[in-house]
């Protein structure tokens, strides 16, 4: 088990209790520097508030020795080949490679909770599980080709009283921020669309989700509603957790880029979208009773947009910063530098609208 307690309660009443029943092994994380192991993972205390979670390299290796992938060959920028969306006409692999090819996305599934940029690959490729084809094992490569650049990641849990996008000034308590996506019927052999959904409390990345959705949406509203759904499913049993951990109500709040999904959740009935499934909208009686809030965001600061498409290097570590991956060779946020950029171009956007707006009432003044 892992457990968060005051230091007092745990080393004088829990531990010999447990000790009074049964054999234990325990770890402490009090101090800077402390780390424990839980499910085969490092957590380091790094600074008060703020945690390293480090995966078990062994992973990796066994990953890197079942596709023959080797730390010196050169690392590709990203996970997800250009290939991923389209029709597959090659040939089913040998009994023997097919094997292998279950036992990687075995491992791949396991640390789908670890390698967050690496969530929607690892759900594509889930899906050859039943029938591997040669095509499938060159996606796979490319995947283990791209963990060699990124070995140091890990995931960076900050608590961030604010959480991530509320606004303070409208607080009325701690929420759990949830961020749903969806792409639309991208795959070109299925025309299914994928669902993603990201769930933060304090800042802190809780659940990050990539599924395939059962239905095939005939438009993007419909896909991104039935994305929010599942989204929501996953945030309504976490909150349950979280009010039984901490004694108090905490607020569901789900951000969205797409304004015709959100009005849809806002109303009532289906309106003209008639493909919308009627088991979906029990949803909108949540926001209608407001037990769940709704907000729009831009989808440049969406982290859900992170698990549901193929992205350039430079967008996809954007988001991996926001979520909170931290490389420790660097001893910084991944995209740190990405981040920076982008705050100087907006910047320069910003003293130009200045300026176009400072001329024109120039230019009036002198009429």
């Amino acid at each position: 088990m892992l457990i968060v307690a005051e230091e007092r309660y745990f080393h004088d009443i829990l531990v010999p209790t447990v000790n009074s029943r049964h054999k234990t092994s325990v770890q402490v994380m009090s101090s800077v520097g402390d780390s424990i192991e839980f499910l085969k993972r490092t957590h380091v205390l790094v600074e008060p508030g703020t945690i390293h979670i480090q995966r078990n390299s062994r992973h990796l290796d066994k990953l890197f020795e079942i596709t023959g992938v080797k730390v010196s060959m050169h690392a590709k920028k990203t996970p997800c080949h250009d290939l991923m969306n389209e029709p597959d006409k090659t040939n089913e692999l040998d009994p023997a490679k097919a094997s292998l090819y279950r036992s990687a996305i075995g491992v791949l599934m396991y640390l789908s909770s670890d390698l967050i940029e690496c969530a929607y690959t690892i759900r594509g490729l889930a899906q050859y599980m039943a029938k591997p084809t040669q095509r499938s094992w060159v996606l796979l490569r490319r995947l283990c080709l791209y963990r060699i650049s990124v070995r140091h990641n890990v995931l960076r849990l900050k608590v961030k009283p604010k959480g991530l996008w509320h606004s303070p000034e409208t607080d009325e308590g701690p929420v759990l921020e949830l961020f749903s996506d969806s792409d639309w019927a991208t795959h070109k052999a299925t025309r299914r669309s994928v669902s993603a959904g990201f769930a933060f409390f304090a800042g802190c990345l809780l659940l990050a989700t990539s599924r395939t959705q059962r239905i095939i949406s005939l438009s993007s509203a419909e896909a991104e509603v039935v994305a929010a759904v599942s989204t929501v499913c996953d945030g309504m049993l976490l909150q349950l957790c979280l009010i039984f951990c901490l004694g108090y109500h905490v607020r569901l709040k789900l951000s969205l880029d797409n304004t015709a999904a959100r009005h849809i959740l806002q109303r009532s009935g289906v309106g003209r979208v008639r493909h919308l499934s009627c088991r979906l909208l029990w949803i909108q009686q949540h926001a209608k009773d407001k037990r769940l809030e709704t907000a729009s965001i831009p989808t440049k600061k969406n982290t859900a947009d992170l698990a549901t498409k193929k992205l350039s290097r430079d967008r996809m570590e954007y988001l991996m910063r926001m979520v909170g991956i931290y490389n420790e060779s660097t001893n910084e946020l991944v995209g740190t530098d990405v981040h920076m950029r982008d705050q100087q171009g907006e910047s320069v956007s910003q003293v130009l609208r200045l300026m176009i707006q400072s001329s024109g009432e120039i230019g009036r003044a002198h009429v």
